[in-house]
């Protein structure tokens, strides 16, 4: 009796602190039983794990002939909660939740037996495969709707609080709770019922497209502190069982939701460096492949390719710029930024020798930011702190050596032996005697713009004045 009435303070316990009640140990029948009517009482009784699939043909091969024969009134408590544990399983057969003729006697019959655990099987059902107009759901919905709210218990709050069994304004009802709350995501949720193996799956995973919907349509208006408050709860939100990000059919409505947005406004940099970090760490650089990438929207790989040029250029200045001689550096920097201003720089790439790739490192470890470390590795150069700056303008690729390396411009569609962006190694020897169509020194370090300037207009018609490309 002794351990009967220590599991039961365990668990009042548990709820009490706000915690997520997690598995006790269970020493005998008895107990096991008495938790689960406390889970039950509580509302928390309802993240079931699945029932073998041999197991939920018996229980669907039961319901179909009952349902045929109708004999509805011959089935027992139990046989009512593994039937309706299986209304949305599915091998060969349409699942039973879509057949109305069958669901309707079966609410009936759950009506007549009504108990808080059969109650709590068709909440899980119900939020688990939720789906906006959902053939059965708004059925279901509607009876849950009323029925939760016979007995003292969470879910009759829930429903109170955020609609939780309307059928069409619960995702956005949840949605704007949790992203407008200052409580920890993991209480909200919680708070919503849709924690654990609810959270990626059915009203969860609606939910959260609610919330992407919503950024998508307003972070462009929002102030920058309020946009990164949401891109900071979505991200928690996305990885809420801490390894990675939950839900993977939602990959490319994600990506777009995050970039679309600022199609038509620059957002601060502290929200482009936090969508980078995000994106890059769920998805990998867009710049080196990747399957999660192939579907994006062009106007949103358009907007990343953007900030990722800019990124590369932040790279390359903002390294050598503490390896690299102070009088020779801001030329450089006005330089290609008058590039990257004008929006005619389509590909960027830095490779670092050893030095320059162990501060860029530094760098994306001080910033938490992995877009940091998307470089190519520069051999051969005999100088750990040499880099080289690869870009395309138009049909050109260009190299810029650091320090006092030369510039480097070849034809891509003409010269083959033109360096590639974003690859992994470079040799450095292979790039210095790649027959490049234009070359020369950084001398003198006021002058030598005007020459490349002229090469890069001759060649693609982009024109930039002299008060545009010297430092001011």
């Amino acid at each position: 009796m002794t351990a009967f009435v220590n599991s039961i303070q365990e668990i009042l316990k548990a709820r009490h602190s706000g915690l997520h009640l997690i598995a006790l140990e269970v020493t005998s029948s008895k107990t096991e039983l008495a938790y689960q009517e406390v889970k039950i009482k509580l509302g928390e009784d309802g993240n079931h794990k699945p029932m073998p699939p041999e197991e939920s043909e018996y229980w669907i091969e039961l319901a179909r002939n009952t349902a045929l024969n109708k004999t509805w009134g011959d089935l027992k408590p139990k046989e009512i909660r593994n039937i309706s544990k299986c209304l949305w399983y599915s091998s060969t057969s349409t699942p039973l939740v879509l057949d109305d003729k069958f669901l309707t006697p079966l609410i009936e019959s759950c009506q007549k037996n009504l108990k808080k655990r059969l109650c709590a099987i068709l909440i899980d059902g119900y939020l688990s495969n939720y789906k906006k107009d959902g053939q059965g759901i708004k059925l279901l919905g509607k009876w849950l709707a009323q029925t939760v709210t016979v007995w003292d218990w969470p879910w009759a709050d829930r429903q109170k609080s955020f609609s939780l069994f309307d059928n069409d304004d619960a995702p956005r009802v949840i949605s704007d709770i949790i992203m407008k709350s200052n409580d920890s995501l993991e209480k909200v949720l919680n708070d919503c019922g849709i924690s654990g193996n609810r959270l990626s799956v059915g009203m969860g995973s609606y939910a959260f497209l609610e919330t992407l919907k919503f950024f998508r349509k307003n972070a462009e208006s929002l102030s920058t502190g309020n946009t990164l408050f949401y891109l900071k709860r979505i991200q928690e939100w996305s990885v809420a069982d801490g390894k990675s990000f939950s839900y993977p059919t939602l990959k490319t409505t994600f990506i777009e939701s995050l970039l679309l947005p600022w199609v038509n406004a620059t957002p601060d940099e502290k929200i482009v460096n936090q969508t980078l970090g995000l994106l890059i760490d769920f998805f990998g650089d867009p710049r080196l492949g990747g399957a999660s990438w192939i579907l994006v929207n062009e106007d949103a790989m358009r907007i990343i390719r953007g900030w990722l040029v800019k990124r590369a250029l932040a790279q390359f200045l903002d390294v050598v710029d503490e390896l690299a001689l102070d009088r020779q550096w801001k030329y450089r920097r006005a330089f290609w930024m008058a590039y990257y201003n004008k929006g005619v720089i389509s590909d960027a790439w830095v490779a670092f020798a050893g030095n320059g790739a162990s501060k860029a490192r530094e760098i994306a470890k001080r910033h938490k930011d992995n877009s940091w470390l998307s470089f190519g590795n520069l051999y051969g150069s005999g100088d750990a702190n040499h880099a080289v700056l690869i870009l395309r303008i138009g049909d050109l690729i260009i190299a810029d050596f650091s320090h006092m390396g030369k510039w480097r411009i070849w034809k891509a569609v003409s010269n083959q032996k033109a360096p590639k962006p974003y690859e992994k190694q470079y040799d450095r020897y292979d790039i210095m005697h790649g027959n490049a169509d234009h070359e020369g020194p950084h001398l003198p370090v006021d002058g030598w713009q005007r020459k490349v300037e002229q090469v890069i207009a001759n060649a693609t018609g982009i024109k930039l004045m002299m008060k545009e490309y010297m430092p001011r």
